[in-house]
């Protein structure tokens, strides 16, 4: 099973777009956004345009959260986690989400998950820390906005536990 795991996407939506296309085209059902939609609108857009599940945490310029909520309320296989924290099972592995690289390392360091997600820096990056007698994937897929160097997304294996770092503009 392949995930996608995007962060700080920063309502670019001609990136958004090319993201969705891409995933259809290799099948992917499944995507998890570790922060920073920004505007109610992009998040609309992205749930237009990816028909798979949706797992989000809000990142720090995230805006809305109540129109966040209440224009999704309908949409089936989305979830809004909030501020805090998602945690999820996905191919028999244990995921953790969150915006900020120093609670992400926090959760990495713990050894409760098999992997931690996050965003906010704009910087990809993959990790693998020893915690509680096994290795933890901590990963920050890059960005998908205008800011910053190279659009990247990852694609995460559950299988394999690691995370493929992709350059969207190839």
């Amino acid at each position: 099973m392949r995930v996608a795991v995007v962060a700080d996407t920063h309502d670019n939506w001609p990136a958004l777009d090319a993201l969705c296309r891409r995933l259809a085209a290799v099948g992917c059902t499944h995507l998890l956004h570790c922060g920073d939609v920004c505007a109610p609108l992009t998040l609309l857009r992205l749930l237009d345009r990816f028909t798979g599940r949706v797992d989000l945490v809000a990142g720090n310029v995230d805006g809305d959260h109540f129109l966040m909520t209440t224009r999704t309320a309908d949409r089936i296989g989305f979830r809004f986690h909030g501020a805090e924290l998602a945690e999820l099972t996905i191919g028999g592995r244990r995921i953790a989400m969150q915006h900020y690289p120093r609670l992400a390392r926090a959760l990495a360091r713990g050894g409760e998950y098999d992997a931690v997600f996050y965003g906010h820096d704009h910087r990809a990056n993959v990790e693998r820390l020893p915690a509680g007698g096994r290795t933890v994937l901590l990963a920050n897929p890059g960005t998908l906005s205008a800011m910053g160097g190279s659009l990247t997304y990852g694609l995460y294996d559950a299988a394999a536990n690691d995370l493929e770092l992709v350059d969207l503009s190839v």
